[in-house]
């Protein structure tokens, strides 16, 4: 649907606002640099997210969040998908961000980089780029990742973090992630007891190369 998009003299920040559906776009966004193109496209996936698959079930964000720091698997599972979305929709024009995400240099040496919103974006962009790396087995459609966050459940909730996000890509909840400390240890809640999702897997989908994926990019296994 049609979305508004408001530019600000005097606002720093960018900003999606869920209960106007509306962007506001700040004199930070720096038109003419790799930041402009990747901030109109990062606020318009947030609008994606809420409005085209079903809702946005992350926030809870700092002031402030940053691509490289921990926020709160809340916080990085909304802002790494946005993240995501400027970078697949577009990946020349974001410039920096897409190398970045790409790379995986925004990964936090000491952080659970479930927290952390380039980590997360950097497991959903291999997920549908080029299979190009020893850890990047994936190219799935773009449609598959959206459907995923549209319809994964958790014990009948919607998935709000990257972690139950992983049992809907994998189709499983395998006990040896859900009793292992080395996983997702910040979230309060890690041992789920159920899971649904109607998304279509692509005929190339591997549940270990899911897995190898968000390994390499939460936890540089």
């Amino acid at each position: 649907p049609f979305l508004t998009v408001y530019t600000t003299l005097t606002t720093a920040g960018s900003r999606y606002s869920r209960s106007e559906d509306n962007v506001y776009i700040g004199t930070n966004a720096h038109f003419r640099t790799d930041y402009g193109p990747f901030t109109v496209a990062h606020e318009y996936g947030h609008a994606f997210h809420e409005i085209a698959l079903a809702g946005n079930e992350g926030g809870s964000c700092p002031p402030e969040h940053f691509l490289d720091q921990p926020s709160g698997y809340t916080c990085a599972f909304s802002e790494g998908f946005a993240d995501f979305f400027a970078v697949a929709v577009l990946p020349v024009r974001s410039g920096w961000y897409t190398t970045a995400i790409e790379t995986r240099s925004e990964f936090h040496p000491t952080a659970d980089n479930a927290e952390v919103e380039g980590a997360v974006a950097s497991f959903l962009y291999d997920l549908v780029d080029p299979a190009n790396e020893s850890h990047d087995l994936t190219a799935y459609p773009g449609s598959y990742i959206a459907s995923v966050f549209e319809t994964c459940r958790i014990d009948q909730q919607r998935a709000n973090g990257v972690d139950f996000l992983t049992y809907c890509f994998e189709n499983r909840i395998d006990p040896t992630i859900t009793s292992n400390s080395a996983f997702f240890t910040y979230r309060w809640y890690t041992t789920p007891s159920s899971f649904s999702v109607t998304a279509t897997r692509p005929a190339s989908w591997n549940a270990a190369s899911v897995r190898r994926a968000w390994q390499w990019n939460l936890y540089g296994l």
